[in-house]
């Protein structure tokens, strides 16, 4: 297989209320969408950093065009040969040292029109007895008065798994927040700290929660290196992850990873940790960073090759509208990817990058 045409299509979505980013408000999610054809098939993948997040910028990709296509002209591959090989791509392209949103975006496309041509889902080109069916968590955020809220929204879609960001309000508020979303339902409990704390802040905190059944807390301590704490409760690796890049080889290990391949710099770093977890049974849960349609029906396809878990793919709200018709969507807290085999992609712009 080569690619015959690569078509770079930019997309600008409004989302459907204001993200806080760190020190500012983003109303809009935008980025570059890569078409790529072959021989009677085409695959897509998204470019876009997310401000704040990556080091990268949008200006920056655009500058590196010429260099990004090219790198994918120059690939030739054997489309059945790369069957259980998720790192194929990522290991052709690593002489290039991409970016990591850059890097996620091409793997992406290169994967899907993979798949296209064989007729046969990502997830099944690299693992055979692999799943349909994803569970994705609810996430909730914000005062007491906005946590009851959502949970009742979360309670009607029939949520089994929650994610709870803590850190971001006085210590009581989150403890009546965790208290009160423990009432409220036999659902798995997650909380998202996000490096708020020092050592003994969190390790307060934890020992204040103890009476609760917490799977796991992401990042308490707002250091690089996550420290060892005191407590039953997991901690789980975030910003760890793809501030390192790659699995450590000694410990200590985090508890629970939390995988955002867009940070990670893409499908065969993803797949590196996702390895390295199954070896040492550490649970990985897939995470999204704010994409479209074709990013997250990618993580949902990489979800769908690992342990059954809840992901956090639930972003898919923030977006307005999309580039893809059907648009991922939950439905009674799962996605069935067997129900999305014909997606029409819609661009304004379709002027060659």
């Amino acid at each position: 297989m080569r690619v015959n045409d690569i078509v770079i299509h930019p997309f600008d979505l409004p989302l459907t209320k204001p993200l806080q980013l760190k020190r500012d408000m983003v109303e809009n999610r935008r980025g570059l969408v890569v078409e790529l054809r072959g021989d009677d098939c085409r695959g897509y993948g998204e470019i876009a950093p997310l401000p704040y997040f990556h080091n990268e910028t949008l200006q920056q990709i655009h500058n590196e065009i010429d260099i990004i296509k090219n790198s994918i002209y120059s690939l030739q591959w054997d489309a059945k040969a790369v069957v259980n090989t998720p790192g194929f791509f990522g290991e052709k392209l690593s002489v290039y040292n991409f970016a990591p949103s850059v890097m996620w975006g091409i793997e992406t496309a290169l994967w899907n029109l993979t798949s296209d041509y064989l007729k046969t889902p990502p997830r099944c080109l690299w693992k055979k007895d692999c799943r349909d069916i994803i569970e994705i968590n609810g996430l909730l955020s914000g005062k007491p008065q906005d946590i009851k809220q959502q949970v009742d929204i979360l309670k009607k879609q029939g949520v089994q798994t929650v994610k709870l960001k803590v850190g971001r309000n006085t210590l009581e508020e989150d403890l009546q927040n965790i208290a009160y979303v423990r009432q409220q339902g036999k659902w798995k409990m997650r909380l998202d700290a996000n490096r708020s704390w020092s050592v003994a802040q969190a390790q307060d905190f934890l020992q204040r929660i103890e009476e609760h059944t917490i799977e796991y807390i992401e990042e308490p301590v707002a250091t690089q290196q996550q420290p060892q704490l005191k407590s039953d409760i997991r901690v789980a690796w975030d910003e760890s992850v793809y501030e390192q890049q790659l699995p450590p080889t000694k410990p200590p290990y985090p508890q629970a990873v939390v995988l955002k391949p867009a940070l990670i710099g893409g499908i065969a770093r993803t797949f590196q940790w996702i390895s390295w977890a199954q070896k040492l049974r550490i649970p990985c849960v897939m995470s999204s960073c704010f994409e479209t349609s074709i990013g997250l029906f990618m993580l949902a396809n990489i979800a769908a090759t690992t342990s059954p878990i809840a992901n956090g793919l639930d972003t898919y709200k923030w977006l307005q509208s999309d580039v893809a018709n059907p648009r991922f969507a939950v439905k009674d807290n799962h996605v069935d990817l067997s129900q999305f085999c014909n997606i029409v992609y819609q661009f304004e712009d379709n002027s060659r990058g």
